[in-house]
Formats: C-alpha cells, sequence, structure tokens
C-alpha cells in the first residue's frame, strides 16, 4: 500500500497509478481515499469510461448515489458496450429506486449480450420489484435456460408461482 501511495506522489499526472490507489482503497475499504484516488484520475483524464465506471462504484458505495449515477452514465454513454458498466449503471439505478431506468438500461444491453444470463435475472429482478410478474417470469426462466443452476432464478420464480397459485 505504501508503495503505491509512492507511486502516485511520484506519478501525480499518470491517471493509472491513481486507479490502481483507489482500487486498493475500495478494498480496504476506504471510501473516502476511493473518491479521492478516482477523483485525482478524473481530473487528469475525464473523458476516460473505466475512470468514470470507478469513481461511479466508489460514489455509490459511498451513498452518493446521485453522482454515482451521474459518473456511470457518463461512462456508459462513452462505451455503451461495456457489459460491466452497464450492470453498474443499472444496480446503481435499482439503488436510487429509478427502476424503469434499471429496465432500459438492462433491455440496451440484453440486444447487444443476448447470451448473457445475469441479465436476464437482474431484469427480472427489476421487473419484480415493479410487480411486472409476468416480464419477470419470462426473464427468469430464459435465466435458468442459459444458465440451470441460477439459485436466485429459482427462488424468485417459485415466489411468483405460488403468488399465482402454480
Amino acid at each position: 500500500a505504501q508503495r503505491l501511495e509512492a507511486l502516485g506522489e511520484e506519478n501525480p499526472d499518470c491517471p493509472e497509478a491513481w486507479m490502481w490507489l483507489g482500487r486498493l482503497a475500495l478494498t480496504l475499504p476506504d471510501i473516502p481515499g476511493a473518491l479521492d484516488f478516482f477523483g485525482q484520475a478524473y481530473a487528469l483524464r475525464p473523458d476516460d469510461h473505466e475512470i468514470l465506471a470507478w469513481l461511479g462504484d466508489a460514489q455509490r458505495r459511498g451513498g452518493d448515489l446521485d453522482a454515482a449515477r451521474d459518473s456511470l452514465r457518463q461512462a456508459h454513454e462513452l462505451e455503451p458496450g461495456d457489459l460491466v458498466v452497464a450492470c453498474k449503471l443499472a444496480n446503481c439505478d435499482v439503488d436510487a429506486g429509478r427502476l424503469f431506468d434499471a429496465t432500459k438500461v438492462l433491455s440496451d444491453t440484453l440486444g447487444r449480450y443476448p447470451s448473457v444470463s445475469e441479465l436476464y435475472l437482474l431484469r427480472g429482478l427489476t421487473y419484480r420489484q415493479l410487480r411486472k410478474n409476468e416480464e419477470a417470469e419470462s426473464d427468469l426462466r430464459t435465466c435458468l435456460t442459459l444458465s440451470p443452476t441460477t439459485a436466485a432464478a429459482l427462488a424468485i420464480l417459485a415466489d411468483i408461482c405460488r403468488e399465482n397459485n402454480q
């Protein structure tokens, strides 16, 4: 850790050094430190979708969902094909209670990655929160077709069936 901090001090104009420090801080977890380090990287390279994604992740973990959504949305707009960024944005939207926004991000991402079972699971869980049980059931069944041992999909599907007396 000290060696990485020295790296940041020795190379203050190197966004990669600040990124490594931010990642390390997140594992500790030192959210204020991570925010500072990712902020340093962002100041050096504000149009880097990876830096924005990590900054948004730290902001989300720190509870600043508005800032996190802004950072993650910018990252997603810069690189709409990045699956990890799309999932982080959708999860942040769910945390912020913006379920319709989350389903849109997930639907758009499924258009690019139709065989990723986790996307169907996430969208199914989001539909479930919206009380759209038919859509949730469809996504959860697709998730199970792609990945038959997904316990979360099985559990939620069982709840839906129980509610429908099936």
